[in-house]
């Protein structure tokens, strides 16, 4: 965790804007009741449709439909300048260090895109809050949006099997989206039982 979020370098520059469609989280009614949707589709899946959830490669978000207003909203997790970045460094010349540019930051914004997710991918209620709830959550999405800055797309450890040293964990939209359902059940939150999986990417490693 960090105690703040700093300004991107300039060298760093994203093909696509981050979060064009964000909006800030609306404050709702104490008494609202919010259903939570588990939200998981394929990267990149608006250019290249399927072809990496073949290989298991997914993009996981949240979707909130409120009762009161019938409006819905997305909430996603995601780098702020596009996937290569956070998995790969640039080197420099006029740096000894490998360059990152691996910020990641919470998208939130209004409208679920139901066909980009039910179409190769998963669009399922795994909840219901009240509106107080969700603004507890929405206070703690804040928090954590500022100190967890960085994504992360590998955990890498010291060599495969059990027991051994993990230098670093990922931290990627998943995570996010797993801290929070976490968060959701501190609050109150019961989940349905159902089934869900995440792909990691496991990188084998001296220290670094």
């Amino acid at each position: 965790r960090f105690s703040f979020r700093p300004e991107p370098d300039p060298y760093c520059q994203a093909k696509y804007t981050f979060c064009p469609a964000g909006s800030p989280i609306p404050l709702m009614k104490d008494n609202d009741v919010i259903e939570v949707l588990r939200l998981q589709a394929p990267v990149w899946e608006f250019k290249y449709g399927d072809l990496l959830g073949n290989l298991k490669i997914m993009h996981d978000a949240i979707g909130f439909r409120s009762t009161l207003t019938g409006k819905n909203y997305t909430m996603e997790w995601y780098e702020l300048f596009q996937l290569g970045n956070c998995t790969f460094p640039h080197l420099r010349p006029e740096m000894d260090a490998p360059f990152w540019c691996n910020q990641g930051a919470a998208c939130f914004f209004e409208g679920i895109d139901d066909i980009h997710w039910k179409e190769n991918g998963t669009l399922v209620p795994i909840a219901t809050i009240s509106g107080n709830t969700f603004n507890k959550m929405a206070q703690w999405v804040k928090q954590d949006n500022e100190t967890g800055i960085y994504y992360e797309t590998w955990t890498v450890q010291a060599g495969p099997g059990k027991g051994v040293e993990t230098w670093f964990e990922s931290y990627d939209c998943s995570k996010f989206v797993l801290r929070t359902y976490e968060k959701l059940a501190e609050f109150g939150a019961e989940f349905k039982r159902t089934e869900t999986n995440y792909t990691r990417i496991f990188l084998f490693s001296g220290e670094p």
